[in-house]
């Protein structure tokens, strides 16, 4: 699966009154892809939260899944 898969990230926002949280990319990912800033927000919506709980999905969690699986197979595999 193309893409990074390995970051670390910071919370640079938490507004629990706005129900926003920001993060930003500190080390790895699309950093090391050349880009020099990578973050990403949260809204919260709690007027159309029953409408919008249908596009949470884990898609964008399955390459960091498959790293970790693979990364404990190959340490696994080492001792």
């Amino acid at each position: 699966i193309p893409g990074p898969h390995e970051w670390r990230e910071k919370f640079v926002t938490i507004d629990n009154r706005k129900r926003v949280k920001q993060l930003q990319q500190i080390q790895g990912g699309y950093l090391d892809m050349g880009f020099s800033l990578s973050t990403v927000q949260i809204d919260l919506d709690d007027k159309n939260f029953e409408a919008n709980a249908r596009l949470i999905t884990v898609d964008s969690m399955w390459g960091m899944a498959k790293s970790i699986v693979k990364y404990v197979l190959d340490n696994k595999a080492k001792q």
